[in-house]
């Protein structure tokens, strides 16, 4: 998303996510509102948020406000589980990424980087297991509403996802990628 949000700002915009999580330090805030499990549940109980879900103990959604579409196309992070809900929305093209089969060693040190301790990398390699798992459960509805990625390196996103969505929502692209090709 942040790709897409610094090279295409006329194009993009980032959708507004409402989760009971507590910030972090140094959390970026631009598409989160943090809220209590109270007023999650009351917007809930009032419909104003119509696709949420659990994850890692917390809870995340979305209004409609936030996901029905404006100037500019919407982006939003969604974890598998909320996949069907977002589409039965009009207008969603779904963009799948997983780790590859050899993520662990990988994403541990970037845990380790940015300062997390052992228990904190183990509850999030076991979230990790299970995000593989339920993509694996919807692939068919990726595949009939977008495209699922494996995430190889750091060029994977400016050099294969981003020219696809280009390509899929009609925005010139003045890159020539001789990786888009392979997709069409």
């Amino acid at each position: 998303a942040s790709y897409l949000l610094t090279h295409y700002p006329d194009d993009f915009e980032l959708a507004k996510i409402y989760t009971t999580r507590q910030p972090r330090e140094n959390d970026p805030t631009a598409d989160k509102i943090f809220i209590s499990h109270e007023q999650f549940s009351t917007m809930i109980k009032a419909g104003s948020i119509p696709v949420y879900g659990e994850f890692g103990g917390n809870l995340y959604g979305f209004t409609r406000e936030s996901i029905e579409p404006k100037s500019k196309h919407l982006l939003l992070t969604a974890w598998p589980e909320i996949l069907p809900q977002l589409a039965a929305f009009t207008q969603v093209l779904v963009i799948g990424m997983q780790a590859p089969d050899d993520w662990q060693s990988t994403y541990v040190q970037r845990m380790q980087k940015r300062g997390d301790g052992p228990d904190v990398i183990q509850k999030r390699c076991h979230l990790i297991v299970h995000d593989i798992e339920q993509i694996n459960s919807q692939t068919e509805l990726i595949n009939n509403s977008g495209q699922l990625f494996t995430i190889l390196d750091d060029d994977t996103v400016p050099e294969v996802i981003v020219p696809w969505i280009t390509h899929k929502l009609g925005i010139v692209e003045n890159l020539k990628n001789p990786r888009l090709k392979r997709l069409e």
